[in-house]
């Protein structure tokens, strides 16, 4: 509004739409997350941890859905899960977390619009994964930029490298207490990454949402965006210094379908580490790759 106020004295100078939506309580919009999960106990423990700091105990409007797959491979790890969130409820019944359990083959944006179909036309949904840790400021930024029926936000986030290549154990207590210096040796912003994602659920469905067609691993997130730039929706794409990707080991399917295998390649290449470490290594242990 600051901005709207000084542009109006100058001389009623017209202002984009942007400048002209209403901000009564914004500041405490809920922000309603979306996680797809399938396995990762250990990382979903971790997720579980920051968002009981971050939302519930420190009393952040946000709510949480989880859309969670059984894999019948891996029973074990869905229930546990499961009790981790029924746990969080017992101990938390009013902090608004909730579930839906899914058995289909994974799939990232199916999982998302289950979730988004739960929710409300006036909802701001927050697309996120659960290697991401967040602080308060990242609610902030989410309410901010996210602006109904004209914008679309699209943060981009500082992903961590493997932790082998910045000697540190992958069970650091950083990973929790969001105690991190970014630098080029430590990570570096996915500045092709749009799978964080916040927008209300009336512009999603305006879009037309997510492929359906899509399986496994990746591009829901790249189609979704290309149908954001070719509306009439502005997109901000901004990084968010405490919106952090955690790493974790990426397996490609041979069975994905050529885009995806080659952009899960590459993901999984581009996160392993810097440049520098990289050419170290190799110096290090140039005899084995003869």
């Amino acid at each position: 509004m600051f901005v709207h106020n000084v542009l109006a004295k100058i001389g009623k100078v017209p202002l984009p739409k942007i400048f002209n939506y209403k901000l009564d309580n914004d500041n405490n919009r809920y922000v309603n997350f979306i996680l797809p999960l399938r396995d990762r106990f250990e990382t979903f423990t971790r997720f579980m941890y920051i968002y009981e700091n971050v939302c519930i105990i420190d009393e952040e409007t946000t709510r949480l859905l989880i859309v969670l797959y059984k894999n019948e491979d891996n029973v074990e790890e869905f229930e546990k899960n499961l009790e981790l969130i029924r746990a969080t409820q017992r101990k938390y019944p009013n902090s608004e977390i909730s579930y839906r359990v899914t058995t289909e083959a994974f799939s990232r944006g199916k999982a998302l619009q289950y979730g988004v179909d739960e929710k409300k036309d006036d909802d701001l949904l927050f697309f996120i994964d659960v290697d991401i840790v967040f602080t308060h400021k990242s609610l902030q930024r989410i309410r901010f930029n996210t602006v109904k029926h004209h914008q679309v936000y699209f943060p981009i986030v500082y992903s961590l490298y493997s932790p082998k290549f910045l000697n540190q154990s992958t069970s650091d207590s950083r990973q929790q207490s969001m105690d991190y210096n970014l630098s080029n040796r430590k990570g570096f912003w996915r500045q092709f990454g749009f799978g964080i994602t916040s927008i209300f659920k009336c512009d999603f469905i305006n879009l037309g949402g997510f492929n359906m067609s899509i399986a496994g691993w990746g591009v829901e997130d790249v189609s979704f965006f290309e149908k954001v730039i070719k509306s009439n929706y502005k997109t901000i794409r901004s990084v968010d210094p405490q919106l952090i990707h955690i790493y974790h080991p990426i397996e490609c399917d041979n069975n994905l379908e050529q885009a995806q295998k080659n952009m899960c390649i590459g993901t999984k290449a581009n996160i392993l580490g810097s440049l520098y470490d990289i050419q170290n290594f190799y110096l290090k242990y140039k005899h084995l790759f003869r």
